[in-house]
């Protein structure tokens, strides 16, 4: 993970509107960082663009939900820390991240 970062840095000093770039999902790359719990890449994204904190995916997952489901409480954790205000969102159906979580560990369990 640490070569890794170096060379996101590395992108980012070159081209920090790479920041801002999207797969063909429509996630970006602090999405990515977060389901694989790099925390430090998600620091240095977020050092380029905070706004990366607040995006929403096309269901209404935000990156806590993301996490959540993904069970990744390292991420979920630094999310949280950096962005308390999104426990309050939920989904279009009105699942919150709890919700979400919950909903994991009982697939995960099953």
């Amino acid at each position: 993970s640490e070569g890794s970062n170096k060379v996101a840095k590395a992108l980012l000093d070159f081209d920090p509107k790479l920041a801002n770039s999207r797969d063909n999902d429509g996630d970006n790359a602090l999405v990515w960082a977060g389901l694989i719990e790099n925390v430090e890449g998600m620091r240095l994204l977020l050092a380029y663009n905070r706004t990366l904190l607040s995006d929403v995916s096309s269901d209404g997952h935000d990156l806590l939900m993301r996490t959540a489901t993904m069970c990744v409480p390292d991420s979920a954790t630094f999310v949280l820390s950096e962005y308390p205000s999104c426990l309050q969102h939920r989904t279009h159906s009105g699942l919150s991240a709890l919700h979400l979580a919950a909903m994991s560990c009982c697939m995960s369990v099953a």
